[in-house]
């Protein structure tokens, strides 16, 4: 009992939907179907990577001793980049690039019309160096989405953890990561 309330999380700097429950009721009957759900997210990244659409289940883990980050777990462990702590958590990420106009339609059929899509991200010059990826995820795990494209080679544009180019020089103050839908709730 009082246990109703918050179903989903965002990280720190992404913005996008959540869903609260108002009563117990509502909580269990929104539970019972969230593990169905689809989150779909918009998220614009450096333009590094080749492959224009795939699903991503690398499993991820908490870095070894920075707390903040979180790192990829390959099956070799002569293959392993970082060494990592706690358990291996198994999640996957379905990605594809899309145009810019795709994206602001995504935007548009999921948000209200008050919430406008940040098309002052880009200009048309940067269009070659970046790129907008439509993500969806059913289970999400911290920094999964970030994780993921960064492993890709389309690290988030914002995102100063996972994006080396962000560390020096960042255009925004938030991760470029946006939290636009969800699928399957009935």
């Amino acid at each position: 009992p009082g246990e109703y309330g918050l179903l989903n999380r965002l990280d720190n700097k992404t913005s996008g939907i959540i869903i609260v429950a108002k009563s117990d009721e509502a909580f269990k009957r929104i539970l019972e179907n969230f593990d169905k759900t689809e989150k779909i997210y918009l998220a614009l990244c450096y333009n590094l990577g080749s492959e224009q659409e795939g699903v991503i289940d690398i499993p991820i883990a908490h870095h070894q001793s920075d707390p903040k980050r979180m790192v990829w777990v390959l099956e070799s462990e002569s293959k392993q980049k970082y060494k990592y702590r706690g358990k291996i958590q198994h999640c996957e990420t379905k990605f594809s690039l899309i145009q810019p106009q795709e994206a602001q339609k995504i935007w548009e059929s999921y948000l209200p019309s008050e919430i406008k899509f940040p098309s002052e991200l880009i200009s048309k010059n940067d269009s070659t160096n970046f790129t907008w990826i439509k993500c969806s995820i059913t289970k999400g795990k911290r920094h999964q989405i970030r994780i993921h494209l960064k492993y890709a080679k389309y690290p988030v544009l914002g995102d100063d953890i996972y994006s080396s180019k962000d560390k020096k020089n960042s255009k925004i103050d938030y991760y470029a990561l946006f939290g636009v839908g969800i699928e399957g709730l009935n």
